[in-house]
């Protein structure tokens, strides 16, 4: 998947191999995207108990400037999760990405969450559209095979 600076993440049932790649950015973190592909994969036979996410580097909260409005709706989705992933600092309102799926996916069951904490924004070494107007970025699941 394209992801720019949005979230990426990979769903792995350990023991069926059953997986999904997901571009969480602020439209599909909204849809519950995450929970949607978990759903999709318990139908194809993956069991929550052994399911794996690992989240990719995306914008950071402290670097994901929104506007004021952008909270409209989401405390049906996170309740009072919405605090922790929607803030003011200094008159400006940022989202957490990381965090809204984190809560999201731990609500459906999911335990295990790995995540690599870089911010695409400040970290040089990644691409960032905020940052340079680039989507440079792609992310991908390889699963080894197990003899």
């Amino acid at each position: 998947v394209v992801l720019a600076d949005c979230l990426g993440i990979c769903l792995v049932d350990t023991k069926t191999n059953i997986f999904s790649i997901i571009h969480a950015g602020h439209r599909g973190t909204r849809g519950n995207i995450g929970v949607n592909a978990l759903k999709q994969m318990l139908s194809l036979g993956a069991n929550t108990r052994d399911i794996k996410a690992v989240f990719s580097p995306c914008i950071s909260a402290l670097n994901y400037e929104v506007s004021q409005d952008f909270a409209n709706g989401l405390d049906k989705l996170l309740g009072d999760a919405l605090a922790k992933v929607f803030f003011q600092k200094n008159s400006k309102f940022f989202f957490d990405l990381r965090t809204a799926n984190e809560f999201l996916l731990r609500q459906a069951g999911v335990s295990e969450i790995v995540h690599m904490n870089a911010c695409t924004f400040s970290d040089e070494r990644l691409f960032s559209f905020r940052q340079n107007k680039t989507t440079k970025r792609l992310g991908f699941c390889a699963l080894k095979k197990t003899p």
